[in-house]
């Protein structure tokens, strides 16, 4: 049941204006509809339109297209972030384009910089970069971009900037973060570093960046990490924030607290960053990795499937047939169904003895209104944690033991209405995890260590 318990907030402020944005450029409004929103937000030729496939975070696309046989040697787009981060730009895609943000760093020149680049997926050469200076004092790890019809947003969580998505002309840009911009209708959600070291969630306005609302949220309790850095999911009248140990719903135009949802977390927490969200459900995926201690006693790893508007739990299943199954993926949520992939035994990366036994996995798909099992299929490799569809076609990294240092890694590839595996490419050293399904029968994945930008075809 949702709890009264409210955000790590301690006020609430509604501001109008141009607070804090620089307007570069006015921006037009055009015509048409889509779930009472303006249809530049989602046409048919955007693939991917940001980190999880949009605003919801379903990790779901239908107009993206993945490839149909196992994809040879990777193209890859060089970046220069100036620092070995210990994240990867997310991209997104659109008509044969993807767009990907990097900050890059200098400690000694006390130089801090955002640069924004749109590569072709085909050809892995860009076609245009923009570079913007920040306000940051430290090294950020890099975020993630969103694109619409005409702007691609991008940003850290010291700075954010829209771009002329055909040329790359700066439109607005703030000192507000935007790490994983959610764009829905005329509004962009961000969270940053707002004032000296607050930071907070706001509405921004889509075309110009002025702050419609704010709310202060605090990322630490008693000088301690509030676990990862929360990432909002969006849908046509709420926000939601999804947390260590609870999801938080407020209404979109006001910033207003809705509902919280608390979870249990002594047993299991939340095992990606944000929730999926669908038809008016909110889905998380709970799970307890193992401590490779061998003496652990992991809950069972489960789908929780929330109300949107009242916040009170609609059904809840188990992953796996055992105890043991943690939950290595995301819910990846589509018309009526809910995919999401498990393991069994010890983790890919686990420094446990038996590391090196690959842990058999399953990949179930559940009904999105009762949660019922439609189908189940079981998997000889040990799945990652990034699941993503293209609607015909679910793809989720494999990553296999350490050796060395050095993880090998590859792709797995399941037909959905087969229910089968469609392919699966041999384990390489290098292998990048999944961030995005392009088109033209693409993915998309960053590797931290190489910087570069690479696509699977």
């Amino acid at each position: 049941m949702p709890s009264s318990s409210s955000l790590p907030a301690t006020r609430r402020r509604v501001l109008r204006a141009l607070a804090g944005a620089t307007t570069v450029a006015a921006g037009g409004a055009t015509a048409g509809c889509l779930d009472g929103f303006r249809s530049r937000v989602a046409r048919p030729g955007i693939a991917w339109p940001g980190f999880m496939g949009g605003p919801g975070r379903t990790a779901w696309r239908d107009a993206a297209t993945g490839p149909t046989t196992a994809p040879g040697e990777a193209a890859r787009w060089e970046f220069d972030n100036g620092v070995v981060s210990t994240h990867v730009p997310n991209p997104a895609v659109a008509d044969g384009v993807a767009y990907v943000a990097t900050p890059w760093s200098d400690a000694d020149a006390e130089e801090n910089r955002l640069t924004v680049a749109a590569v072709d997926v085909a050809s892995a050469s860009a076609r245009w970069t923009t570079t913007v200076p920040t306000s940051a004092t430290a090294i950020e790890p890099p975020g993630a971009t969103a694109v619409t019809d005409d702007l691609v947003l991008a940003g850290s969580v010291y700075a954010a900037v829209a771009l002329e998505r055909e040329t790359g002309d700066v439109r607005w840009r703030t000192d507000h973060g935007l790490p994983m911009p959610a764009v829905r209708g005329d509004g962009v959600l961000a969270l940053g570093r707002a004032e000296a070291d607050e930071h907070a969630f706001a509405w921004l306005d889509r075309d110009d960046g002025s702050v419609q609302w704010t709310i202060p949220f605090d990322l630490f309790e008693d000088g301690r990490p509030v676990g990862r850095t929360p990432v909002a999911s969006v849908d046509a009248e709420r926000a939601y924030v999804l947390q260590r140990d609870r999801l938080v719903a407020f209404e979109r135009g006001t910033g207003d607290e809705t509902w919280t949802h608390r979870f249990d977390a002594t047993d299991a927490t939340p095992s990606h960053r944000a929730a999926a969200v669908r038809d008016g459900r909110a889905y998380v995926a709970l799970s307890r990795p193992s401590t490779g201690r061998g003496d652990d006693e992991r809950a069972p790893s489960r789908v929780v499937a929330l109300d949107t508007t009242t916040g009170n739990a609609a059904w809840t299943r188990r992953v796996g047939t055992t105890d043991a199954t943690y939950a290595a993926s995301n819910p990846a949520v589509g018309p009526g169904v809910v995919l999401v992939a498990g393991s069994d035994g010890p983790e890919p990366d686990d420094s446990s003895d038996d590391a090196d036994t690959p842990p058999e996995s399953v990949v179930v798909a559940l009904d999105a209104r009762s949660g019922d099992v439609r189908w189940r299929l079981d998997v000889d490799d040990p799945l990652g944690r990034t699941l993503l569809v293209d609607g015909t076609r679910a793809y989720v990294a494999r990553t296999g033991p350490r050796q060395a240092s050095v993880t090998q890694s590859a792709v797995h590839a399941i037909s959905i209405p087969d229910r089968a595996t469609a392919w699966r490419t041999s384990p390489r050293t290098g292998d990048v995890p999944l961030a995005a399904i392009g088109s033209g029968h693409s993915l998309l994945g960053a590797d931290r260590r190489e910087a570069d930008l690479r696509t699977y075809r």
